[in-house]
């Protein structure tokens, strides 16, 4: 029915055209709103001319990174309308092995601005003109049906942690083989959440993350009780943008903060944060440790005092994904107060971190201090 409504388009305005171009071209509609695979299988051309031989030649482009697949082919044009079958996107050449993979493999495409060119070369002189080539391209914004669905912080939400769990979840054929980026910004003024995610800095900028979650790090700038701030989620598959979540705010409610002082303390991220200094713990070591290399594995965990000599060992079957480990140093096992220890974490299949910290004894502190590490 489509073809049809193509052929009746292209007649109507056939007349006018002759002596002006000598072909026309009519792209698919369903390139039109968003890419789709059936909209690159067939094009219709006019050919105002008598039969002929014709090179065709076709370039997807897209905004991102130069990111390009091409055909080209052979065909007889009849005078008159031509359905043109394009070889099967297999077949293209393409400018990078994961944008293939990502159309191949997933039936996806890049989000973003595209353009489609086509080239007719006439492969038979013309006693005039000679060789005759005609382009026309059709440009678009591929904004796919991509849902990266925000859980936690909820929209609009009052926390009571500094240390807030971002949690996401993401709808797409490639599944576990996405990566993102999230970004947290302080909303200023009178600003809206989109108008602050695009123009403000980042609080804290999350890249490259395989886990659909994090948590808001130590070493980050820290969140305070009296402000609003927006957050927001990017997909990629091998560094090709595939689309963004909306975006979502959450803040903190002053009254409560002054009427129950926070004093729940982050899980340290072992991978993220090795390295960035010494980290405050109070009476509880709180860990987070990432598994990529295996199903399943042993994290063998052995505290040092500053004189290098073994204190303490824990060994905790985890999983691949995110692990949390609680260690309470408070009811057994105790550290001395306000002194300097090392973690020393190692699987059989990673390799070795160290965490860096300094133990603190909840009893010889003012439960109003509040507790952030350096």
């Amino acid at each position: 029915m489509k073809g049809l409504l193509f052929v009746i388009i292209i007649l109507l305005f056939s007349t006018s055209l002759k002596g002006q171009e000598d072909y026309t071209v009519m792209f698919s509609p369903l390139l039109y709103n968003q890419i789709q695979t059936e909209g690159l299988r067939e094009i219709h051309v006019l050919n105002n001319g008598e039969n002929t031989t014709v090179d065709i030649s076709g370039v997807l482009t897209f905004g991102q990174k130069s990111l390009n697949a091409k055909f080209s082919m052979t065909t007889t044009l009849a005078s008159g309308v031509n359905t043109i079958t394009l070889p099967y996107l297999q077949q293209w050449i393409y400018s990078h092995h994961a944008l293939k993979e990502l159309i191949i493999n997933y039936n996806s495409f890049p989000a973003g601005d595209f353009q489609l060119c086509l080239t007719i070369k006439s492969r038979v002189a013309n006693k005039e003109t000679g060789f005759r080539t005609f382009k026309e391209c059709h440009y678009g914004v591929n904004d796919p049906l991509f849902l990266i669905q925000l859980i936690e912080p909820a929209d609009e939400s009052y926390l009571n942690t500094f240390w807030p769990n971002f949690i996401w979840v993401a709808n797409h054929t490639a599944g576990f083989e996405l990566q993102y980026n999230a970004k947290v910004v302080e909303m200023k003024g009178k600003q809206s959440a989109h108008v602050a995610i695009n123009r403000n800095s980042a609080m804290y900028s999350l890249t490259n993350e395989f886990n659909s979650s994090f948590v808001y790090p130590n070493f980050a700038k820290p969140l305070e009780n009296d402000k609003k701030y927006a957050w927001q989620v990017y997909a990629y598959y091998k560094k090709i943008y595939l689309g963004k979540s909306e975006v979502w705010t959450f803040q903190f409610k002053p009254e409560e903060l002054n009427e129950k002082p926070i004093v729940s303390i982050p899980y340290l991220d072992v991978k993220n944060e090795k390295g960035r200094g010494v980290f405050d713990i109070y009476g509880l070591l709180k860990l987070k440790y990432v598994l990529n290399s295996s199903l399943e594995d042993t994290l063998n965990i052995q505290i040092y005092s500053s004189k290098d000599k073994k204190i303490a060992e824990k060994k905790v079957s985890i999983l691949k994904g995110d692990n949390f480990i609680d260690w309470d140093f408070y009811n057994s096992n105790p550290l001395r107060h306000d002194k300097f220890y090392k973690a020393t974490l190692k699987t059989t299949s990673e390799e070795e971190y160290n965490i860096h910290f300094k133990y603190f004894n909840p009893d010889f502190l003012d439960n109003n201090v509040q507790k952030n590490s350096h």
